[in-house]
């Protein structure tokens, strides 16, 4: 069955929906990625990359699909490489225009209605998070799409419980997706007002940090079964590093987790949930640590 586009709004018109990518070294995969995002059923999008210096043909790559995307594609260079995707992301989002953000790793790629059944939900519901529970997954050396199920997924769309407590409640039982942040479709307005980002001295962390906020702050969050993300398994896209040795990354994993629940302790106290009852402080603090361990 073919799948029916919409039209593509005029380049003038703000964008209801800014996808934001990192990259870094994506040469062999950026392409899938680009033409996921050009072959949406929803076309009212802007699609904004960041490269993060890579030493690749990746952003060649990019610059070949500028045109077919008709000034909705936007290509952005750090001038120096950051080493993670946190600087990527949030220089993305500083340049976004659109009411709402999906977040797209360059190496994956959307299912064909993901930006539709993300932006249909969030209206119909006025969230401020819709998530994905289920996901596609993709390994070599087939590379076949194999639907991945939640046991926790709902039968149709659903609005979590309002209160804090309950919320993170469903966090500690996995109900959030593990602390991932990229099956997870935002508005800018909520991401922006509560100051939201990617930490970026913690590149380890910036992730479940970031859903951690986005479980406790939104008023209205959404969890749909309709799978929207294709992941790809890598063994290469563990880090940057050429010559990582079990030695750095404990290092480097030591620090994290350590920056890791400061930024956990900031947030906690800056929080008025957390003040009303500091016994959830220890709580949160307490699962993270042994998730850690």
């Amino acid at each position: 069955m073919k799948i029916k586009k919409q039209n593509t709004p005029p380049a003038d018109v703000l964008p209801a929906v800014s996808v934001v990518a990192p990259m870094y070294n994506v040469e062999k995969y950026v392409g899938e990625c680009l033409e996921s995002v050009l072959n949406q059923t929803f076309q009212n999008f802007e699609f904004i990359i960041v490269d993060d210096c890579s030493t690749d043909n990746s952003a060649k790559v990019v610059e070949s699909y500028i045109p077919k995307f008709n000034g909705r594609l936007k290509l952005l260079h750090l001038k120096k490489n950051s080493g993670g995707i946190p600087k990527p992301l949030n220089t993305a989002i500083k340049f976004s225009r659109g009411k709402y953000i999906a977040y797209l790793d360059t190496d994956d790629m959307f299912t064909p209605d993901a930006l539709e059944t993300f932006y249909n939900a969030a209206e119909k519901f006025q969230a401020d998070v819709v998530q994905a529970v289920n996901i596609y997954e993709i390994s070599p050396p087939d590379n076949k799409p194999v639907l991945k199920t939640s046991k926790f997924s709902p039968d149709k769309a659903t609005v979590e419980p309002a209160d804090p407590g309950e919320r993170l409640k469903r966090y500690y039982e996995g109900y959030y997706g593990g602390g991932v942040a990229w099956n997870k479709f935002f508005k800018r307005d909520f991401f922006v007002r509560n100051d939201l980002n990617f930490s970026e001295s913690n590149h380890h962390f910036c992730d479940r940090m970031l859903s951690v906020q986005f479980s406790c702050l939104a008023k209205v969050y959404v969890r749909i079964p309709e799978p929207a993300n294709i992941y790809r398994l890598r063994a290469d896209s563990l880090s940057h590093s050429k010559n990582l040795t079990m030695e750095n990354f404990f290092g480097k994993w030591i620090k994290a987790t350590i920056n890791g629940l400061k930024l956990l302790d900031n947030f906690a106290d800056e929080t008025q949930y957390f003040k009303d009852n500091p016994a959830k402080k220890f709580e949160l603090t307490n699962f993270f640590v042994n998730r850690q361990i």
